[in-house]
């Protein structure tokens, strides 16, 4: 049995598994600059810490037709014979160990030029393509005769999202731009910003396990309104918790737009629903500021500081204080 560890993530609901050794980082989408290039499937470019990074698209890359992007689609970032690549993807779901031996090939009746990977294995998520970097990142001969990726291409993939979103993206671009030394950058918090009924919060995002989408959500008749319903995830029933309920007494409205951060803590997990993941920011200690002194309605005060993100003021969750909250646990027995 030979066991190599892989990255399993997802893109345009095709499941892919890239070996880790080749994993430089995972980030979040930002604004792509776009420059004429012989491969359509190169989407953009744009400089992550010095570095000038091609980002591909899987989909077009394989000749297929591609999907409109999101702001919480993620970039992969890869090395791979001494250069950086972007894949874009849209959810990263675990590293786990694979079985090389036990991968498999689709049948071929002849020779598919546009193959990018070099076989399939079942994981725990699904039936999981092995990416290939050398059959990736090399020109494929049935491809050059494909049309050319224009600006026009870009704005369509990018027209799904808000002028909000599109700032965002810009933000993101210029954070990665930035040249950080590896031991500054080792004592930056990284926090998540999200948007919860109409205001920003954040988290650290050392408490988060993962990001989830809010399809899929089972409601749970005759129990407490703080708890949405649950969530099957891989097999495991996740909990999930109305957060703007906890923490504003004002109920979510359920849509499968919604997002779910997934937390542990004291060995809990529960899921989270928010309204939209907004971006991942990394800050000094002297940017993480103190909380505000008024508490919120009902007395709670879930807050353990505050940060600024674009010119606006940051609530900091405090996970231990949310989790101690009484009210978060149902505790009710049928007689």
């Amino acid at each position: 049995m030979k066991k190599e560890n892989h990255l399993v993530f997802e893109a345009h609901k095709s499941l892919y598994a890239i070996a880790s050794t080749y994993v430089v980082e995972l980030i979040w989408l930002p604004e792509l600059n776009y420059i004429e290039s012989s491969f359509f499937y190169v989407i953009g470019h744009f400089n992550f810490r010095g570095s000038f990074v091609p980002v591909l698209d899987l989909f077009l890359r394989q000749g297929k037709l591609t999907q409109k992007y999101t702001a919480q689609d993620r970039v992969l970032i890869v090395e791979f014979q001494n250069r950086l690549y972007g894949i874009h993807i849209n959810e990263v779901h675990n590293v786990i160990d694979i079985d090389i031996e036990q991968k498999t090939f689709p049948h071929q009746e002849e020779e598919n030029h546009d193959l990018i990977c070099d076989g399939i294995v079942q994981t725990e998520f699904g039936v999981t393509q092995i990416l290939n970097l050398d059959y990736l990142f090399k020109p494929s001969p049935s491809l050059p005769h494909k049309k050319d990726f224009s600006k026009t291409h870009l704005a369509r993939l990018m027209s799904k999202m808000t002028d909000l979103e599109l700032k965002v993206l810009e933000k993101r671009r210029q954070s990665y731009s930035e040249v950080t030394a590896i031991e500054e950058y080792a004592s930056l918090t990284s926090m998540v910003i999200f948007e919860l009924g109409n205001e920003i919060f954040s988290i650290e995002l050392k408490n988060i396990l993962e990001f989830a989408n809010g399809e899929g959500i089972t409601k749970i008749p005759c129990i407490s309104p703080h708890v949405v319903g649950c969530l099957n995830l891989r097999g495991d029933i996740l909990v999930l918790i109305d957060l703007l309920y906890i923490i504003k007494d004002e109920k979510t409205a359920l849509d499968s737009s919604k997002k779910i951060i997934i937390i542990r803590e004291a060995d809990i997990v529960l899921g989270f629903i928010v309204d939209l993941l907004i971006d991942v920011i990394y800050l000094g200690k002297d940017q993480i500021l103190a909380k505000p002194s008024e508490k919120r309605s009902g007395g709670k005060d879930f807050l353990k500081g505050t940060c600024i993100y674009d010119s606006k003021v940051v609530g900091i969750l405090d996970i231990e204080k949310l989790y101690g909250y009484d009210r978060l646990y149902v505790e009710e027995y049928v007689a």
